[in-house]
């Protein structure tokens, strides 16, 4: 957040309740990474908007979007690849690591090609609430 607000990026959270089995730190670094990249394609200002649902597909989705530029189509294909990047200092492990920690979680990591801004979705298989 101190990073985001200090670039000037708006940072939006809408959750709905939901369960999921994981390990807590290692979807949390799914969701740095995937915050970390869109902030870095914003450069200053902008938006980025993290929402989870249920999803229709009995799962939890949560989606990462942010109003900026976009993915150049060309690299739509590479960008889960390791070592792939199109940043000038980037690693080309955020998104391939990111990946596989929802994978390994039973889920799966999409990007969708859009004219402006880039969307990331996650799926994930969703528990069912402890009773009370």
């Amino acid at each position: 957040r101190h990073a985001a607000k200090k670039q000037g990026t708006e940072l939006v959270l809408d959750v709905e309740p939901g369960w999921i089995h994981g390990d807590a730190n290692q979807l949390e670094q799914v969701l740095l990474n995937l915050t970390m990249n869109a902030m870095q394609a914003l450069g200053s200002g902008g938006q980025i908007r993290t929402v989870l649902q249920a999803s229709e597909r009995d799962g939890i989705s949560i989606t990462v979007e942010d109003d900026g530029p976009g993915i150049d189509p060309e690299a739509l294909a590479g960008i889960f690849h390791p070592f792939f990047t199109t940043k000038p200092n980037g690693t080309g492990l955020g998104l391939a690591v990111a990946k596989r920690i929802v994978e390994d979680h039973g889920g799966s990591l999409s990007t969708q090609e859009r004219e402006t801004g880039a969307t990331f979705q996650v799926l994930l298989p969703a528990l069912e609430p402890k009773p009370d």
